[in-house]
């Protein structure tokens, strides 16, 4: 009768326990855990983005001298945030490129659609758990690829769009693609 191994429980002894019996420590190994690395830490960087793509934008007063407020900056005309009881024709933001927020004029009365954009996200990255997941147990695992093939697309889509609404759409199809 053979003699039955005792299998660690420890994580650290179990791997150490494991890993001869899996062909030892090679090339591949290496490489599967790069590559695995590299994927994990790209999803969390998507997931993560609007962190500071979505920071609160400068705003820029219109009209404004310096000189009267007594300063030779223009420190005084440029605010590190949005004060929303100035009038919205009184300012601007100084680089509309610099956040979705500043893109998408998501400040004062259109600031609760700022977070938003992160629960579409994980909205989407939800929805694709159940599905990716059932289409890979129902085509095989190799089948894999496709959702990144969405996700590339939602990326794009969110780089190119041009209102709220399609931005929003991106963002929930890039977390669709993300969870594959």
């Amino acid at each position: 009768e053979a003699e039955q191994e005792d299998v660690p429980t420890e994580p650290t002894e179990y791997v150490e326990w494991a890993l001869p019996k899996a062909g030892g420590r090679g090339a591949f190994q290496y490489i599967y855990i790069v590559a695995l690395g590299s994927q994990s830490a790209y999803s969390a960087m998507l997931a993560f983005i609007s962190v500071f793509a979505g920071a609160d934008p400068q705003q820029e007063l219109l009209n404004c001298d310096p000189g009267v407020v007594g300063n030779s900056t223009l420190a005084p005309c440029v605010s590190p945030h949005v004060v929303c009881s100035i009038g919205r024709d009184a300012w601007e933001f100084p680089s509309v490129s610099d956040t979705y927020v500043a893109t998408f004029d998501l400040v004062c009365e259109r600031r609760a659609l700022a977070p938003l954009l992160q629960t579409l996200f994980f909205a989407g990255y939800m929805v694709g758990l159940l599905f990716w997941g059932r289409l890979s147990d129902r085509l095989g695992r190799r089948f894999g690829i496709v959702p990144l093939i969405f996700m590339q697309f939602g990326l794009l889509g969110q780089s190119v769009a041009t209102s709220f609404v399609t931005f929003a759409a991106m963002r929930c199809l890039t977390g669709f693609g993300n969870s594959g």
